[in-house]
C-alpha cells in the first residue's frame, strides 16, 4: 500500500530521504533535504511520473551501432544518478529521471573516446556519435625471471597536449603483467597524427622507466632490472655556477630516463638494460647563460654537438664526462639547430626554473 516506517532515528535536522522506485515502475527519483526529525512523525511523500532519458550510439566514421558502451546520467540538483548499458543496437534508457535542467549524460565504450552532454533535460533521441580512441598496449617483464610483473602503475600522456582530456590515461599491468589504455586521441584539433606519447612504468622497488615519442597503436614492452649490473654512474666536470641534468636514449632513438647530476658532479642511471647500448645527452643550466649548453658524451668522454658523433655504451658503464664549451655555438640559429631540429625531447627543463 505504500507505506513505509523508518525506526531508531537519533534527533536531527539534516536528513536526506531519497526514493528508489522499484524496476518496472513508473514513478520518478525523488530526493528530500533537511529534514527534521525531533520525534515520531509522519511524512507522506508524492512521487511524479517518471521522465527517460534515452538515445542512440553510433561509430563516428561507420554509422554503426555501438553496444555495451556504460551511460551515466547525472544532476547536481536532483541527486538523480544512474548507470545503463546500451543494447545490440546502441539503444540506451535511464528510467525514473525527475524534472531538472542541469543534467549530464557521460558515455563510456571500449575503443572509444569518453564522450559527454551537459545541462541537458530528459527527454529521447539524445544521441552520441563516438570517436574511435587509440590504444597503447605492452608488457612489463622483469630481467631477473622473464615473467610479466603485475600490479605496476602505467601513464600514458600526449607531450604536447599534456593536461588537456583524452590526451592521456593511467592502467595497471595484470596477473601477467600486461596492460592496456584506450580512449587516447589519435589526431590533434588539426588533424595531424600524434606522435609524442611517452609511457612512464613505475614499478615498485625498481627505477622509473619511461618510452617516448609513440603513437597510438603501438606496443610499447618494458623490462625491469635492477642491481649495479644495470647500472651507469659517472662525474660530470660541471662548468662553474650550473645545473646539469642527463637525458638516457637507446640507439633506436627513443628517450629512456633522465637523471640529476649532484653538485658535486656525481649521478648514476639506474633500470638500464644489459644487453642494449645507450648514449647519453648532458644538459647544463648556466647562471647569467640564457641558452642551455647542451653536449652528448663523445669520444674519450668529451662533449660534441651532434648526436652522430655521440659514443654508445653497454651496461654497466662508469663515465667521466667534460663539457667542451670551445665547441658551443652562441648564435640564435646554432642553439635553435641543437635544440629544436633533434626531435627529441629535452626533458625536466623546469627543474632549474629558480636559477
Amino acid at each position: 500500500d505504500g507505506s513505509y516506517e523508518i525506526d531508531h532515528l537519533p534527533k536531527g535536522n539534516d536528513y536526506i530521504i531519497t526514493v528508489l522506485p522499484p524496476f518496472g515502475a513508473e514513478d520518478a527519483f525523488k530526493r528530500l533535504t533537511g529534514i527534521s526529525i525531533t520525534a515520531d512523525r509522519a511524512l507522506d511523500i508524492q512521487l511524479n511520473p517518471e521522465l527517460l532519458f534515452s538515445g542512440i550510439l553510433t561509430d563516428q566514421s561507420t554509422q554503426k551501432a555501438v553496444p555495451d558502451a556504460s551511460v551515466i546520467v547525472f544532476s547536481a540538483s536532483t541527486g538523480y544518478w544512474n548507470e545503463t548499458i546500451s543494447n545490440k543496437d546502441g539503444l540506451y534508457k535511464a528510467h525514473h529521471v525527475p524534472t531538472g535542467d542541469d543534467y549530464m549524460v557521460i558515455v563510456n565504450a571500449p575503443d572509444y573516446l569518453e564522450s559527454k552532454k551537459t545541462n541537458l533535460t530528459p527527454g529521447i533521441n539524445i544521441d552520441f556519435s563516438l570517436e574511435t580512441g587509440g590504444v597503447i598496449s605492452g608488457v612489463v617483464k622483469l630481467a631477473s625471471t622473464g615473467k610479466g610483473m603485475p600490479n605496476v602503475p602505467i601513464e600514458v600522456y600526449s607531450v604536447s597536449n599534456a593536461g588537456l582530456s583524452d590526451f592521456g590515461g593511467i592502467a595497471t599491468t595484470d596477473a601477467n603483467g600486461q596492460y592496456r589504455i584506450s580512449q587516447l586521441k589519435i589526431t590533434d584539433h588539426k588533424g595531424y597524427d600524434i606522435t609524442d606519447y611517452t609511457v612512464f612504468i613505475y614499478p615498485d622497488g625498481y627505477p622509473p622507466q619511461s618510452r617516448g615519442n609513440k603513437a597510438t597503436g603501438k606496443t610499447v614492452n618494458f623490462v625491469v632490472a635492477g642491481g649495479e649490473s644495470n647500472q651507469t654512474i659517472g662525474t660530470v666536470k660541471m662548468p662553474e655556477n650550473s645545473s646539469v641534468i642527463v637525458d638516457v636514449f637507446e640507439n633506436d632513438s627513443d628517450f629512456v630516463t633522465c637523471a640529476q647530476v649532484s653538485d658535486t658532479g656525481n649521478f648514476i642511471v639506474e633500470g638500464l638494460h644489459a644487453n642494449k647500448k645507450y648514449q647519453y645527452r648532458f644538459i647544463a643550466v648556466i647562471q647569467d647563460i640564457a641558452e642551455p649548453l647542451i653536449q652528448w658524451a663523445g669520444e674519450n668522454q668529451l662533449g660534441v654537438n651532434d648526436r652522430e658523433n655521440a659514443v654508445e655504451y653497454g651496461v654497466p658503464s662508469v663515465l667521466y664526462f667534460e663539457f667542451q664549451t670551445d665547441e658551443r655555438k652562441r648564435s640564435n640559429n646554432s642553439v635553435t639547430d641543437n635544440i629544436f631540429k633533434t626531435d627529441l625531447p629535452i626533458t625536466n627543463m623546469s627543474i632549474f626554473s629558480g636559477g
